[in-house]
């Protein structure tokens, strides 16, 4: 009887186990089933806010586009697509600009922020090309501070305000003079797109001067002091400079290359913009002068033109020395362009200038000043000289007069020359 009771207990206790295990395999399978199709739902929400800040950033790429037609004559555009579809694409900027600052529920159209990346590997930024960054317009240059851009990059942001005498002495430390020596070519290749298409078709030599005066550390040293950064710099106790005109710029510099490799995706095009509302204001009076005084055809630098060449034959104007011998040159009248006292550094740009006079030999004068001017070259100085007399027209009126008496007795010696030599050839 006992083996008999044992015998059920057994099977009994089995069946229990029997039914324990099978609920805990069914909990098991439930709960798979549920992280499945939650990790299912999460990989969903993340490929649709993928797919909404991709679509949010192709817009804007869009808008941008559009933007700069805007900004620029249309008559080449126009030749090309029409003026009806050229009409089509500012109908959509306006809805596009419209949507964005009135329907407050929508996702504004602009490129979203970047964060600092924790995967490994290099961050060199995307290349800027002149389809980035297009040349400056006067009517878009602030008169404020523009906002300092973030490094998003907590080590570079503490390098780029540290002197190597502040750190451990190691090879390895990382500190502001690393840094400006990248901020220094990124800042150079910004500055000769910005100079290059808003002053097509000045000689290289101006153009280089116009960079100078960006990139120079008079230059950098006062926008650093301008967002305070000379209250940042740890120096370290062995630091001693007499001059912090150079350190400060290099420091800049540094914030640059900071700004721009802590953030591979925009944080370049972030830089460009920046350093195109610093320097814009530094170079605002020479930008104005091109817009009213520039040549006003293409350069095939830097718009490509393919075979379309024949938009290039414009005859561009004469400068003023071409000018002045046109208006009083004639048969034994001379112009002198020579130096007016020693060169001198400018005040604000501490750059070289020179100042040329003009000087007429002829109509009755010797030696006679007509005008004057100064520029960082003496070719320009001279031609600065020549555009002052031509302004002065009571100044040069009585030379004008002369000149056209002479002329016209010059032309009727000649025809009468010609007469003469014409009757000697038919009496032979």
């Amino acid at each position: 009887m006992e083996d008999l009771n044992d015998s059920h207990k057994r099977k009994k206790h089995s069946r229990d186990e029997g039914h324990s295990d099978e609920r805990s395999k069914k909990h098991k399978k439930h709960h798979r089933s549920h992280k499945e199709e939650s990790s299912s739902l999460k990989e969903e929400h993340k490929g649709k806010l993928s797919h909404d800040t991709q679509a949010s950033q192709n817009v804007s790429i869009l808008l941008k586009a559009l933007d700069f037609l805007d900004e620029n004559d249309t008559a080449e555009i126009s030749s090309l697509i029409g003026a009806e579809a050229v009409k089509q694409c500012l109908d959509l900027r306006k809805t596009l600009h419209k949507r964005n600052e009135s329907n407050t529920n929508a996702p504004a159209i602009t490129l979203p922020s970047s964060q600092p990346t924790t995967k490994p590997g290099p961050n060199i930024p995307k290349v800027l090309t002149p389809v980035s960054i297009g040349p400056w317009k006067s009517r878009d240059i602030p008169s404020d501070l523009p906002p300092l851009p973030p490094v998003l990059d907590a080590t570079l942001a503490e390098a780029t305000f540290r002197h190597v005498n502040a750190g451990s002495g190691k090879i390895t430390d990382l500190s502001y003079e690393r840094l400006e020596w990248v901020g220094d070519i990124f800042m150079e290749l910004i500055a000769t797109l910005l100079i290059g298409q808003t002053f097509p078709h000045h000689m290289p030599g101006k153009l280089s001067q116009l960079r100078e005066t960006c990139v120079k550390n008079v230059t950098l040293a006062k926008y650093a002091r301008a967002y305070e950064f000379d209250t940042k710099v740890v120096w370290g106790p062995s630091f001693v400079a007499k001059d912090m005109t150079k350190p400060m710029g290099d420091v800049f510099e540094a914030y640059v290359a900071a700004v721009i490799l802590s953030d591979p995706v925009d944080g370049l095009a972030t830089t460009a913009e920046w350093l195109r509302v610093l320097w814009g204001q530094t170079l605002k009076k020479d930008i104005i002068r091109e817009e009213s005084e520039g040549i006003k055809i293409p350069n095939p630098m830097w718009k490509l033109m393919a075979d379309a060449r024949e938009e290039l034959k414009v005859k561009a104007p004469p400068n003023p020395k071409e000018q002045l011998i046109k208006t009083l040159g004639s048969k034994g009248v001379k112009f002198e362009y020579r130096d007016i006292g020693p060169s001198v550094k400018d005040r604000e740009s501490r750059l070289t200038t020179f100042t040329v006079g003009v000087y007429l030999h002829g109509w009755g004068e010797k030696g006679k000043q007509l005008g004057r001017g100064t520029a960082l070259s003496k070719k320009d100085a001279g031609a600065k000289a020549a555009k002052m007399a031509l302004e002065d027209k009571k100044g040069i009126a009585g030379y004008v007069e002369k000149k056209r008496v002479f002329d016209e007795q010059w032309e009727l010696e000649k025809q009468a020359e010609k007469e003469a030599q014409e009757q000697a050839l038919e009496k032979t």
